[in-house]
């Protein structure tokens, strides 16, 4: 069997009236109710490729979180693939796009949008939103580059205290510098390091 190829989903999200609410499109072939996803190219990321379709087959545009949702089989046994699904908070929605003829879109709110996909992988997907959308709003995942900071600042902290002691150590913790990043690994993703800013 050989090894299956990747495409990038992007499940846009807003939260209006107290709910979350999702964002749905039709397939062009049989009209199910499906998010936007594609083949990740050559030299693409899976990030840079949900972005892509979001806007190509939605539409709409927005912050994407870094961090993958999860993953689903899509397609026909012997011709499936796995999804990697990002999440998108939307925050602008355009009137033109490239599919629109060929596409419809629709928000729904998260419970209905479970019952009218048809993939069982995405409506696992859709039944972890509530958690990870609650832990991402307040901002207490941490992302792979928060990690690898975290990391570099105890090595730093470690080699002060090896050869300075704990003077130089309070010395350091007093620069502007280290206290931002220090604040920004509270927030769970350092605005420096954050992924996607809306695209103008």
């Amino acid at each position: 069997m050989g090894k299956q190829k990747l495409q990038a989903g992007v499940l846009p999200v807003r939260f209006r009236n107290g709910q979350i609410e999702v964002l749905l499109i039709t397939s062009r072939t049989v009209g199910r109710w499906v998010i936007p996803k594609g083949n990740v190219k050559r030299r693409q990321s899976p990030l840079e490729a949900a972005r892509q379709e979001a806007y190509e087959e939605a539409g709409v545009r927005g912050r994407l979180h870094p961090e993958p949702l999860g993953r689903y089989l899509h397609g026909r046994p012997g011709d499936q693939r796995w999804v990697e699904v990002y999440l998108m908070t939307v925050a602008e929605e355009l009137d033109d796009w490239p599919e629109q003829a060929e596409r419809r879109r629709c928000w729904v709110p998260l419970e209905e949008a479970r019952q009218l996909v048809y993939e069982e992988g995405l409506r696992r997907l859709l039944d972890r939103l509530p958690d990870e959308w609650e832990r991402r709003r307040q901002g207490r995942l941490l992302t792979p580059q928060a990690s690898r900071l975290l990391v570099l600042l105890f090595l730093l902290i470690s080699l002060v205290l090896a050869f300075g002691g704990t003077y130089y150590l309070a010395h350091l913790l007093t620069q502007p510098e280290v206290q931002q990043r220090l604040q920004e690994l509270q927030q769970g993703t350092p605005p420096s390091l954050s992924a996607d800013s809306v695209r103008s």
